[in-house]
């Protein structure tokens, strides 16, 4: 059985995988509004109303996707999502 290495000539070119026709997705902007993992539990209303946590934009399909993917993104500092809005364009 022969092991080397052959080379590759044109007529044995790689097989091209077929690129995957996507729907037409419409992605929406999203505020995930955060809550760190150094803050109590007692004092999350407080800083929401003062708009004190902290915020971030994300492009999503949906408000939980959005969610999720802010809890991905942001796992070791973010204990939990208080609120997802959506950004108007």
């Amino acid at each position: 059985m022969d092991h080397s290495i052959r080379r590759r000539t044109t007529h044995q070119s790689p097989v091209q995988p077929r690129q995957k026709q996507l729907a037409n997705i419409q992605l929406h902007t999203y505020e995930v509004i955060t809550v760190p993992v150094n803050v109590r539990p007692e004092d999350v209303d407080m800083l929401a109303e003062a708009k004190r946590l902290p915020r971030t934009r994300i492009k999503s399909v949906s408000a939980d996707a959005a969610r999720k993917t802010a809890m991905h993104v942001l796992r070791d500092r973010v204990h939990d999502v208080y609120r997802v809005d959506e950004v108007a364009a």
